[in-house]
């Protein structure tokens, strides 16, 4: 009886590159599965998305008469800016029986931001996740439960990007008004 000779490092290298072969496929799709988690957006924190959908929509005079129509009155005041020396920036209030939005605008690099947001109706074509009318339930399970509750209020903050939200409820507990406010500083 004759016995098969191999050649152990040759056979080996063969072995491995036949396993790696046929195993290949399964090493690329889990990379692929790595590198697409890894480069996925952070996820914002409640507070932040829900808020996110207002400062978005609400960047401009332009677009904030877009959702709540033309406003009974409209203020610019011409502020000087702390931070640069000669520079003018602007306030503007937009104002409505139901509403108000305050914009900075910066006057060196283009910037428009709101400063604060007071709803007590939704905007018009623009469906929020917490509404004028949602309940007190419906609000915790959007964004979470309160800093702080006092008497028909929740106190909601979020150091991280200097947002606040005041959301005021009604005696049966369903959302009457919503006030975010931005501190800018915390946000550039």
């Amino acid at each position: 009886m004759k016995t098969l000779q191999f050649n152990t490092p040759v056979c080996l290298i063969q072995v491995l590159a036949l396993c790696l072969g046929l195993l290949w496929p399964h090493f690329s799709k889990a990379a692929g599965k790595e590198k697409a988690v890894a480069e996925k957006e952070p996820e914002l924190p409640p507070l932040a998305l829900y808020v996110t959908t207002f400062t978005a929509a609400f960047d401009s005079a332009e677009s904030i008469q877009t959702y709540l129509g033309k406003p009974a009155s409209q203020l610019t005041k011409k502020v000087a800016n702390k931070r640069v020396k000669g520079q003018t920036d602007k306030v503007h209030t937009f104002t409505w029986a139901d509403a108000e939005v305050v914009l900075f605008e910066s006057g060196g690099e283009p910037y428009v931001h709101p400063i604060s947001i007071k709803l007590r109706r939704d905007p018009k074509g623009f469906k929020p996740d917490i509404s004028i009318g949602s309940s007190r339930k419906e609000v915790e399970k959007t964004i979470g439960k309160p800093n702080r509750k006092e008497g028909n209020q929740d106190f909601y903050r979020q150091a991280e990007g200097g947002i606040s939200l005041t959301v005021t409820y009604d005696d049966a507990e369903k959302v009457k008004e919503v006030l975010m406010t931005f501190d800018l500083e915390g946000m550039r």
